[in-house]
């Protein structure tokens, strides 16, 4: 091979080509990783606002449920309650109904229902002649009279009922022969049946341990007993009360005379029950077993 100047140009270009490529300086990053630093931070915060949205919507749904739920139950309790009362209203008349003929049928199948005949019979009619008195005018005497004997002509079939009632009531231990066990088992029942008003008013009166419907049990109903014992002045005041009537009639001849007719059926009744009643009572006492 010739030797010359190619020789060397040709040894320099291996020489460079032998030679290790210098290092080069690396690129300036600071742009790409302040975008990511930016990209980074935009993408944290809309993660956080989506999760706050998430959890607003969240509690948003469950209060609105839960508003939801209250208004359902206020409006059900409103309907209920007034779904009972209609009902209780509406079914008023039918127990009072009932209540009436449990009772009229037990005073029937009592001794004493010749006696509260006699009373409810003959005390009855004051009270509606009061009642037709009570619109005609002129007299005020006579309406007086007429309006106190229509009050105690009521009080006398009330105390009739009363009396009646207590003497033939039947206490829980009037036969003496129930065992301590049996009252215990009946009152832990939880479906013992409750007491009636009309039970309830004979047990809370006079306490008696005489046998129901004897002598002994009059004996201490018409001489111990504080409510018959009120009757029984009332019943004075009665009698003195019907006396009075016949001059109320006197007056109400000089008013018009209107009333007159009401005051003299009124007080006709009045002294027919103060016979009969007396009468009726002692026969039913007969019939006492």
């Amino acid at each position: 091979m010739p030797r010359g100047p190619l020789n060397r140009q040709t040894a320099r270009q291996c020489q460079g080509l032998c030679q290790p490529p210098k290092n080069k300086k690396p690129k300036n990053n600071t742009t790409s990783n302040s975008f990511n630093i930016q990209f980074n931070s935009l993408h944290h915060r809309a993660s956080n606002k989506y999760h706050l949205l998430l959890v607003s919507n969240i509690l948003f749904n469950s209060k609105t449920k839960t508003m939801a739920a209250i208004l359902c139950e206020s409006i059900s309790k409103i309907i209920k309650g007034s779904c009972e009362a209609c009902g209780a209203v509406l079914l008023f008349p039918c127990k009072a109904c009932g209540f009436a003929t449990d009772q009229l049928v037990g005073l029937c199948r009592s001794p004493f229902c010749l006696y509260l005949s006699v009373a409810i019979g003959l005390n009855l009619p004051p009270i509606i002649f009061a009642g037709m008195g009570s619109g005609i005018g002129g007299c005020s005497s006579a309406s007086t009279w007429l309006n106190v004997n229509a009050i105690l002509c009521a009080i006398n079939m009330v105390a009739a009922a009363y009396i009646s009632m207590k003497i033939t009531h039947e206490q829980p231990d009037d036969s003496g022969n129930s065992a301590p066990f049996v009252g215990a088992t009946m009152e832990s029942d939880g479906n013992a049946t409750k007491k009636t008003i009309v039970q309830k008013v004979m047990d809370t009166t006079l306490e008696t341990h005489t046998r129901s419907r004897s002598l002994g049990r009059v004996k201490d109903i018409l001489c111990y007993d504080p409510i018959v014992a009120i009757y029984i002045i009332i019943g004075i005041f009665f009698v003195v009360w019907q006396s009075m009537g016949i001059q109320r009639a006197h007056d109400a001849d000089e008013c018009g005379g209107e009333l007159t007719e009401h005051i003299f059926r009124s007080f006709a009744c009045g002294f027919a029950f103060i016979c009969l009643g007396a009468m009726t009572f002692a026969c039913s006492l007969c019939c006492l077993r």
